[in-house]
């Protein structure tokens, strides 16, 4: 949605063939939003290194000379998105066990390049969001608000590598293996609770409630990690799609459930959110 993916094949002196993707934004503004294509070459590069499943970086050009543009060039990696699976609960094991790995890569030793903070960001997309649009009451904006009101921002916790966008459409699947999780654009730093949230929301669209939960206990089960600030997450979250749902069901029909629409997506919404409420108000009459 972000950028021109554009697929070449090219033919070495041995004959062998290879191919490649080259990334390059729609628009020449479109860096002020994500991260810059040599961060997120140099991101990918670092990546790989660290055995993450990602496509390799092969170049970073901003000269100017081929291209009027900023781009990357990617290997081309063979394999599908999945938004449908025989085996729900080996899918979300296997996100699980890949996002533990890269929310344990090193993120606070300098190995990194320079990354946003993913709480500022968010601050300034979902928290400050309502100066460009209306509240939307489908997504009961409002009552999740007033609680942001109260619990935003989260305590700090451990600055993790977030992929800030792991969901079904950017895991590339060979078989029952992620060969390549891609769209590193809104990569960023931050509580690793955040990316659960998102995942979980994802999941819950696409294949109910007890996939998410499996999701998130294998995460937990690997990595020992708290969630006493998910539920906080969890509410900022699930205003990511305000005043865009319907367009976001249309991309789910595009991948091939139709099934999942802009009601199914804000029912799960508001069982999402209702549960995250629950937690908070069950540690609020603890700390009473």
């Amino acid at each position: 949605l972000s950028s021109w993916m554009t697929r070449i094949e090219i033919e070495r002196p041995d004959g062998s063939r290879h191919l490649l993707v080259i990334r390059r934004g729609r628009k020449p503004d479109a860096e002020r939003h994500t991260l810059p294509f040599g961060v997120e070459f140099e991101l990918l590069g670092h990546l790989a290194a660290h055995g993450i499943p990602v496509a390799r970086p092969r170049l970073f050009d901003d000269s100017g000379r081929i291209l009027p543009q900023a781009y990357v060039v990617l290997d081309f990696v063979r394999g599908t998105t999945r938004f449908t699976t025989d085996d729900p609960v080996g899918m979300a094991i296997e996100m699980a066990d890949v996002l533990a790995a890269i929310h344990d890569l090193d993120a606070t030793g300098g190995s990194l390049p320079v990354l946003p903070i993913h709480a500022d960001r968010m601050q300034g997309w979902v928290i400050t969001d309502l100066t460009r649009r209306e509240p939307d009451h489908s997504l009961r904006e409002d009552l999740v608000r007033h609680h942001l009101d109260e619990h935003w921002p989260p305590p700090a916790t451990e600055l993790c590598l977030l992929h800030a966008d792991y969901f079904p459409g950017n895991i590339i699947w060979d078989g029952d293996a992620i060969t390549a999780v891609i769209d590193w654009e809104s990569a960023a730093l931050g509580d690793p609770m955040a990316d659960i949230a998102t995942t979980r929301l994802d999941l819950r669209w696409a294949y109910g409630a007890e996939i998410a939960e499996r999701f998130t206990d294998r995460y937990l089960t690997v990595t020992g990690r708290s969630t006493a600030t998910l539920a906080v997450w969890e509410l900022v979250v699930s205003l990511r799609p305000a005043g865009a749902v319907s367009l976001w069901a249309n991309d789910m029909a595009a991948h091939g459930r139709p099934d999942i629409t802009s009601d199914t997506m804000r029912t799960e919404q508001h069982a999402y959110v209702d549960s995250a409420l629950q937690r908070l108000d069950a540690a609020s009459n603890l700390d009473t």
